[in-house]
């Protein structure tokens, strides 16, 4: 493990089955999750649309917006426009897994996508 996240920042920690292990920061920008080459975080898997939804900052909340499909849930159940994302709650896009942490429980080094 890395050292404490100082990030005001929420992220999504993804944990593949082999166990690699990846943490991405949400900029106030917002971020852009599905396959396309230019998304802010890639799941190069068939079956994932291009852009499978975007999460922004508002306020101290993390909210996910254009939703894409049927590959998105939240906590088990199908994601919703406008859905807040609580620290602790998982997203999964397909096959991937992401959890949710808010930075009063961010406590890892902090990758960035490519």
């Amino acid at each position: 493990m890395g050292s404490p996240n100082t990030s005001t920042a929420p992220v999504l920690r993804f944990r593949s089955r082999a166990g690699f292990e990846r943490v991405f920061e949400i900029p106030t920008s917002g971020t852009r999750i599905g396959s396309r080459a230019d998304a802010d975080i890639r799941i190069g898997i068939p079956g994932i649309p291009s852009q499978a939804c975007v999460l922004i900052q508002r306020g101290s909340d993390l909210v996910m917006t254009e939703v894409s499909g049927t590959t998105v849930w939240v906590d088990g159940e199908p994601a919703k426009e406008g859905q807040s994302l609580p620290s602790g709650s998982t997203l999964t896009i397909g096959p991937a897994h992401f959890s949710v942490e808010h930075p009063e429980t961010n406590t890892a080094a902090l990758g960035h996508a490519t």
